[in-house]
């Protein structure tokens, strides 16, 4: 990164925005007591809060069923997903 040039505009080379974002965006979510995560699982969970803070939540979902509509639908098989949504989600 060029910081001099960055300076002279003006723009900010600071990355404790981005880290205070990711601590309120994933830390909270992720790190609760008691909880263990697969890669994928994260990713997926990580996707979701992002959608909800950024107020995208329902255009994800509906994205997702325009997409399971064009393929003809699909199944979980035995898995089975339901989103709580608790006071802390919300933020």
């Amino acid at each position: 990164m060029r910081y001099p040039e960055s300076h002279e505009q003006g723009l900010s080379t600071s990355t404790g925005v981005v880290e205070a974002g990711c601590k309120v965006a994933i830390g909270t979510r992720l790190k609760r007591a008691g909880m263990h995560w697969t890669l994928h699982g994260s990713n997926a969970i990580i996707a979701l809060r992002c959608c909800l803070l950024n107020g995208r939540f329902q255009d994800f979902w509906e994205r997702r069923s325009q997409a399971r509509a064009a393929i003809g639908g699909f199944s979980f098989g035995y898995l089975t997903a339901r989103i709580v949504l608790d006071k802390s989600d919300t933020r």
